[in-house]
């Protein structure tokens, strides 16, 4: 039997290393997670490359809102999920991103949603890996 296809996630972060070996355990493989530590590599990543998703801070170093505008603007790369809590409403429909938290939880929930997890896996095998507070452990 064929390998599934791993999702494919660009992390835009320069705090990426904080929780990405843990997103990478919680999922077992199923997911290849890219870090990009600040806008320009991950604009250099966007062009290179078509991901399934972009998971973007909004902080400084990155200027969340530039970066996914200029992403949107100018690569194939679509579906971006805001990771801050410094995101707000407006400034996410106006880019089009197609979710926004500054929970770890809530962001994994919507990577298990695009693997087409269905909940009983997710809540065996992602869940367990993060704390009441939504925090990867």
């Amino acid at each position: 039997m064929a390998e599934a296809k791993k999702l494919e996630v660009l992390v835009v972060d320069d705090d990426h290393e904080s929780y990405v070996p843990r997103f990478r355990r919680a999922f077992n493989g199923r997911v290849e997670f890219t870090p990009a530590g600040n806008a320009g590599a991950a604009l250099r990543l966007a062009h290179d490359h078509k991901y399934d998703a972009v998971v973007l801070d909004h902080d400084p170093p990155i200027n969340g809102y530039q970066t996914a505008f200029k992403i949107k603007a100018t690569t194939d790369n679509e579906l971006i999920i805001g990771f801050s809590e410094k995101w707000e409403a407006e400034e996410a429909r106006e880019l089009g991103l197609y979710y926004f938290s500054g929970v770890e939880a809530n962001i994994a929930q919507i990577i298990a949603k695009l693997l087409k997890m269905d909940r009983q896996t997710y809540e065996r095998e992602v869940k367990p890996h993060f704390d009441s507070n939504g925090k990867v452990q």
